[in-house]
């Protein structure tokens, strides 16, 4: 076989790894970046577009550097992962040039091994063609599937330690990821400019030139995916600390209400003394209207006296005062805001649940009931029942609309924001039920939001 035609097969074994190995690529971020989009529909049609923009670079005969192709493959994931979803641009920026750096990291780190590999084949120009082109398929392969392995390792590691994937990333927390992440882009840049200068001045590559260049961008590759790993934790360790200071809010929020309750309770009580106290005056008082035949008189006063009765006793009734109180607030707020309400909930001394940790499952599971409601006929319905040690609490509310799920599929993310102090909510729940060694669930069906809420009683 002629070296001719060789060249040609070996050309075209270079190509067909190049597509497998950017079909591959492809197929990895769209695996990395699935839990940062709605779904996996949009992540998919993020890595079809990368792909799309790789192909097309490589079939259209235009001279670039190859650097410049896979930054312009970079534009193409963000503008792809911006199309598909609006939201949080400013993570899609740095998610965006994390995968450049993955394809470099996996180049730089793969390289030495390529070249070595080629180099020992290139000496053993002695043997046939036909086994020369079978070994370099097979280095081409083996190259392949290293790079493949290093994307793939690097950012299933990189998902793992990114872990507040729908955490809203703001100006100053983008500018300090990029700022680590920037100098590795701008080393790999000038990089590239070294190399394509010194082959234009000595018409050699550098890397054939200088063995020891390779090392040196494999070493770099490695620091800079250190690099991208520290920024990563930092950030992680500067939202863990926000988070826990929301969390104390939230908490100190809910103790402040916990006291308003108890005053209220104590008013409440207070009511019903000074009610008992002027009883006997009262009913003296109707004694003598009637004994008088003042009938009209007797039937305002009598009126007037069940007027303010009923201001001191509440709608609600769930037999612990504590819960009284929750609910009777949420019933107002339910009346103002034309929701019906319906209660069936019970929770008397038999049930061994800290008042406390009650008031923290209702406030946050109603409150969310509250917020969430929605449809022509809106409503919120709370229920509670006792079988043996098990304890269920079920709140239901209208509900028509799309919900968005946390990366476990557990939990319903928040469409607030949390730095308001909002999408504590559930997971504050969810807490309380883990104390109780039960757990919640959550889902949405035939137009209504269903949360159940199971503590194990002692």
């Amino acid at each position: 076989m002629e070296i001719e035609n060789m060249t040609f097969y070996w050309d075209m074994i270079s190509k067909v790894f190049w597509f497998l190995t950017n079909f591959a690529t492809a197929g990895i971020y769209a695996w990395f970046l699935k839990p940062f989009l709605p779904g996996k529909r949009q992540a998919c049609a993020v890595g079809f577009s990368y792909f799309i923009s790789m192909f097309l670079l490589k079939v259209i005969p235009l001279e670039m550097w190859g650097i410049v192709a896979y930054s312009m493959g970079c534009g193409v994931i963000f503008i792809s992962m911006y199309l598909v979803d609006k939201k949080n641009m400013r993570q899609k920026i740095f998610l965006a040039i994390l995968s450049l750096l993955f394809q470099w990291i996996a180049h730089g780190a793969g390289q030495p091994v390529y070249s070595g590999l080629l180099y020992a084949l290139g000496r053993n120009s002695h043997i046939r063609l036909e086994i020369f082109t079978i070994l370099y398929s097979v280095i081409e392969l083996l190259y392949f599937l290293l790079r493949c392995a290093l994307t793939f390792g690097m950012v299933k590691i990189v998902n793992i330690v990114y872990r507040d994937k729908r955490e809203e990333l703001s100006c100053y927390e983008l500018v300090l990821m990029l700022l680590p992440v920037s100098l590795s882009v701008a080393v790999y840049y000038l990089k590239a400019y070294f190399c394509s200068v010194y082959e234009g001045d000595l018409g050699i590559s550098v890397w054939h030139n200088h063995e020891m260049f390779t090392y040196l961008d494999m070493l770099f590759a490695i620091l800079s995916y250190g690099v991208i790993l520290a920024v990563l934790v930092f950030y992680q360790k500067i939202k863990k600390t926000q988070q826990e200071e929301r969390e104390n809010a939230v908490l100190a929020g809910q103790m402040a209400d916990m006291r308003n309750h108890i005053c209220q309770v104590e008013k409440m009580y207070e009511d019903i003394r000074s009610i008992r106290h002027d009883m006997g005056n009262h009913i003296m008082i109707l004694e003598n209207l009637y004994r008088k035949s003042q009938w009209g008189e007797a039937e305002q006063y009598a009126k007037r006296l069940t007027d303010a009765m009923g201001e001191s006793f509440f709608h609600v009734k769930s037999k612990n005062p504590v819960t009284d109180v929750i609910l009777e607030e949420i019933w107002k707020r339910a009346f103002e805001m034309g929701i019906d309400f319906r209660c069936d909930f019970f929770f008397g001394r038999d049930i061994p649940v800290d008042a406390f940790d009650m008031s923290v499952i209702l406030n946050n599971g109603l409150g969310n009931a509250l917020e969430g409601t929605n449809g022509e006929h809106p409503f919120i319905s709370v229920f509670s029942s006792r079988k043996n040690n098990v304890f269920l609490i079920e709140i239901q509310n209208s509900f028509h609309g799309k919900l968005l799920w946390d990366e476990n599929g557990e939990v319903p993310l928040s469409t607030k924001k949390q730095g308001e102090g909002h999408g504590y909510g559930l997971g504050n729940i969810k807490k309380i039920a883990g104390k109780y060694h039960g757990d919640i669930a959550v889902k949405s069906e035939e137009g209504r939001f269903i949360l159940t809420v199971m503590l194990l009683l002692a």
